[in-house]
């Protein structure tokens, strides 16, 4: 059901008991009146989210572990919370998440069959390809800066592993405003068919390792340096080998 957010706060929550999606609704003291009682959600969206409900939210969510898909989202420059494991959330197979993290979960806390995980305007610190590729279900991963512009990563590096994202078929990364070096070592993505990468100018080459990807079916590169541009350029480019046998490549 959707559109329980603009009466919630004055309901109790105990006679919604049965109630199995819940979106449209914004944070507040609702949720520690008992957001926890809605043990049989599936499908939870809750917006605007601040400091003041942090810990209520983060003990509520552990313990709705029938959920199937989460949307959080943050009031602009505020911060998603840091939660406790997700390693009970058997069904939980979808996340997206709207607002900065002060670090990722260990791979062991999070849910353990999660196939589609959404990060937005993180501003994450260290390279979340070291957890995120750890994550033996992940097949949709979307790194962005879009929806609320901010970056969401701060780094200049990122690696992805041998052996990492085993069955990860589609990447999206965006915005990775001071990103210039990225590595792929030979086995890591080994899946994967669809990478789009966006918005990201201080990555002047593209990796090495992207060669090794036989799986790639599709390339996306938009609003990237002109340098970078110029290595992917048809039969000329400095990159084109690594990228010449994708049979799909859109390039911006």
């Amino acid at each position: 059901m959707v559109g329980y957010g603009w009466f919630i706060s004055g309901m109790q929550l105990h006679h919604l008991s049965n109630l199995q999606t819940l979106k449209g609704v914004k944070a507040g003291s609702w949720i520690e009146d008992g957001l926890e009682k809605l043990t049989n959600l599936r499908d939870l969206e809750i917006d605007e989210i601040q400091g003041d409900v942090h810990m209520a939210l983060s003990r509520s969510i552990s313990k709705l572990v029938h959920l199937r898909s989460l949307l959080l989202d943050a009031l602009y420059q505020s911060w998603i919370p840091a939660f406790e494991s997700f390693s009970k959330h058997e069904h939980l197979y979808k996340m997206e998440l709207i607002g900065r993290l002060e670090k990722l979960p260990e791979p062991h806390a999070f849910p353990p069959n999660l196939t589609e995980l959404f990060l937005y305007g993180s501003k994450l610190d260290r390279d979340p390809m070291v957890t995120l590729e750890k994550l033996p279900n992940l097949r949709s991963l979307c790194i962005d800066s879009s929806v609320i512009g901010e970056d969401p990563y701060m780094g200049k590096e990122m690696v992805c592993s041998a052996g990492g994202f085993p069955l990860l078929d589609t990447l999206n990364i965006v915005g990775f405003h001071e990103l210039e070096e990225w590595r792929v070592e030979e086995g890591a993505m080994r899946n994967l068919r669809c990478l789009a990468i966006e918005d990201c100018k201080r990555l002047k080459m593209l990796p090495d390792g992207l060669r090794y990807v036989i799986t790639l079916q599709e390339l996306k590169l938009e609003d990237m340096s002109e340098e970078m541009k110029e290595r992917v350029r048809e039969n000329e480019g400095e990159d084109w080998y690594k990228i010449r046998d994708i049979p799909s490549l859109i390039i911006k």
